[in-house]
């Protein structure tokens, strides 16, 4: 029975000291959790708070940037339509002068067609004064043909008596020959004659040198006989080509003159014709430039009809476009207005997202801080167990060394729960034993 009370005693300050330890290490393990919770919830909140406020700083400079691109915008659709409408301006002024140019050069080409018509009679009467004078050019042509053929007969004939006189020319040529040849034999025989009585004078013998020389002086003369032929052969061979020659030109001299009378004559007609087809050619172009007139003048005034109806259609055009203008630039500042009022409205988002940014972290640090206490609270409460339980088990190995204590003989009284002042019950005032009677 001692062994068990001590057994159980012993058991019970084990059991008390295992759970003070246990409680106060799990006190400790929660309030370092609940520390850690607190700075990973402040973490949190921080990055969260600051990814907030740089999402909503970002959302400003966005909603600056649409402010600033809405006043651009409108900046932009102002400048275009001062533009535009300068350029409107600039095409009417412009459709205004290429109205005024188109009028004035359709009254040039008018002018130009008047002044055309009027050349063109000019140039159509010149055509048949020219006409006619050529037509008297050729007949004085013609008579000049005439003349020329009349002239070339007689030069023909010229050219005849100048043939037959070189033929003349060529028998005195011969005749001359002839005489000279006679003339040279006649002084060789004196010469021969001479030099034979010479030799006789001197006794010298007529053989060896003094015969060689009577035959060299007798060669020498005949050759210059042969040479005096030859020539009045050549010259007078010479003349008689000459007059062939001379008849033959005088042939040709006869046909030209031939063919300027018959070109004369063809020419007559041909300038007779020329002048015919040149009046009849004037008589067409006179009703072909009368007809282009009528053409031009009526080209004139359709002309002028489309060049107003053309400006009359700019004009409408420029309007329209002018109104077009408009339209688009309130639509545009309509637009800007529309786009700055939401970047407003979304600056005023962001500003607001910021503030909540703030407030968001303020109740994170408050939720973490509250975390904490809660954590460090249920600490309390695990080391409150803990002692609770050494105190009960300190109460229970108090009855137990109670119970022993008294429990000594049969007459001792055992204190139960149904006994206020027994062991059970750790807060009932503690009685003193009382033998039993």
């Amino acid at each position: 029975m001692t062994a068990m009370a001590i057994t159980t005693a012993l058991a019970t300050v084990a059991s008390t000291g295992i759970a003070i330890y246990s409680a106060n290490e799990q006190s400790k393990s929660q309030s370092a959790i609940a520390n850690y919770n607190r700075q990973i919830a402040e973490q949190n909140a921080q990055w969260q708070r600051i990814a907030a406020e740089r999402a909503a700083q970002a959302e400003q400079f966005n909603s600056q940037l649409a402010i600033y691109n809405a006043q651009q915008q409108a900046a932009q659709a102002e400048f275009n339509f001062s533009i535009q409408n300068s350029q409107l301006q600039q095409q009417q002024m412009q459709s205004e002068l290429n109205t005024t140019l188109a009028n004035f050069q359709n009254e040039q080409r008018q002018t130009q067609a008047d002044l055309n018509f009027q050349l063109s009679n000019f140039q159509n009467e010149q055509e048949v004064f020219q006409a006619q004078f050529n037509n008297q050019i050729f007949n004085y042509q013609n008579e000049q043909n005439y003349q020329q053929a009349a002239f070339a007969d007689m030069q023909a004939d010229l050219q005849r008596n100048t043939a037959q006189m070189l033929r003349t020319q060529a028998d005195m040529e011969e005749q001359q020959a002839r005489e000279q040849a006679t003339r040279l034999r006649a002084e060789k025989d004196r010469i021969l004659g001479l030099q034979r009585s010479q030799f006789a004078k001197g006794g010298v013998r007529v053989e060896g040198s003094p015969l060689a020389v009577l035959a060299d002086t007798a060669t020498t003369f005949e050759m210059q006989v042969a040479d005096t032929r030859m020539l009045a052969n050549f010259e007078a061979n010479r003349r008689r080509y000459e007059a062939s020659v001379t008849d033959f030109n005088a042939g040709v001299t006869n046909f030209e003159a031939q063919q300027m009378r018959d070109t004369a004559a063809a020419n007559a007609g041909i300038a007779d014709f020329d002048l015919m087809a040149a009046r009849q050619r004037g008589e067409v172009n006179r009703q072909v430039i009368a007809f282009e007139d009528i053409g031009n003048r009526n080209a004139t005034s359709m002309n002028k009809a489309l060049i107003s109806l053309e400006a009359d259609n700019m004009r409408r055009q420029i309007d329209q476009n002018g109104k077009i203008l408009r339209f688009n630039l309130d639509q545009n500042l309509f637009e800007s207005q529309m786009n700055a009022a939401s970047a407003r409205m979304s600056y005023s988002d962001a500003l607001f997202s910021e503030q909540a940014a703030g407030a968001g972290y303020r109740i994170n640090m408050r939720q973490a801080q509250i975390e904490q206490m809660a954590g460090l609270a249920q600490a309390s409460a695990t080391r409150m167990q803990g002692y609770q339980a050494a105190f009960d088990g300190m109460s229970s190995l108090a009855n137990t060394g109670m119970n022993y204590y008294y429990r000594g003989s049969s007459g001792t009284r055992n204190y139960s729960a149904s006994n206020p002042g027994g062991p059970f019950n750790s807060f009932a005032q503690v009685q003193r034993a009382q033998p039993v009677s």
